[in-house]
């Protein structure tokens, strides 16, 4: 579980303390990286990863075996999806593995994402936000980009 603090200041100069919460685990891309390169770990059954950019941006390049979920689609489209956890299970397909979430930058689009997986349940694994997204990891990490 992971937490973050704000001290709001109120007009009388009281400071009052706020806390969101937010159960999805930061990983650094170093961890990621390491499980991708890992001959034990299996794409699909331990780890899945789930990029929520755009499909214009998801076509140009992105991470091994990475699935496609965009955001703008699943949080902000016009119509609602009617099955959530339906295509949540099929982008996925991963039963206790771990969800790695990301988006360009990681800090809007891939962390709502990652809300969203939580609160669609009926995945077991962890889920977590890759530190950095995907432009973080092209500088980190170019060997592991395909590109189409």
């Amino acid at each position: 579980m992971f937490a973050i603090r704000t001290l709001i200041h109120g007009a009388a100069g009281l400071t009052i303390p706020t806390v969101t919460t937010r159960s999805f685990t930061i990983i650094p891309a170093s961890k990621v990286a390491e499980t991708i390169r890992d001959k034990h770990s299996q794409l699909g059954t331990d780890y899945v990863i789930l990029d929520v950019r755009d499909p214009e941006e998801f076509a140009k390049s992105h991470l091994p075996g990475a699935v496609n979920l965009p955001h703008e689609h699943v949080l902000r489209g016009p119509q609602r999806i009617s099955d959530p956890q339906a295509v949540l299970q099929s982008a996925t397909g991963v039963g206790k593995g771990k969800i790695f979430v990301h988006c360009n930058l990681s800090l809007i689009r891939g962390p709502e994402m990652a809300r969203w997986v939580e609160e669609v349940g009926g995945v077991e694994g962890e889920v977590c936000v890759v530190e950095g997204g995907f432009k973080g990891w092209t500088r980190e990490y170019p060997d592991l980009v395909e590109r189409d």
